[in-house]
């Protein structure tokens, strides 16, 4: 995230953002900061463990 420049680059955050780690709650909460403040400039997809937690 330090070498992302919001001004001229994309971001995509390519998915298992949960289950790893004791900070997921933090990790998804600034992952809605960044779509809410830069929209169209941020895209998340869904990985194999968000899509576990959704389906257990």
């Amino acid at each position: 995230m330090k070498h992302w420049n919001s001004e001229t680059m994309n971001l995509a955050i390519l998915g298992d953002m949960i289950d790893r780690g004791e900070n997921s709650l933090k990790v998804v909460q600034k992952i809605m900061q960044f779509k809410k403040k830069y929209q169209d400039q941020v895209c998340v997809l869904k990985g194999n463990h968000e899509d576990m937690l959704l389906y257990s």
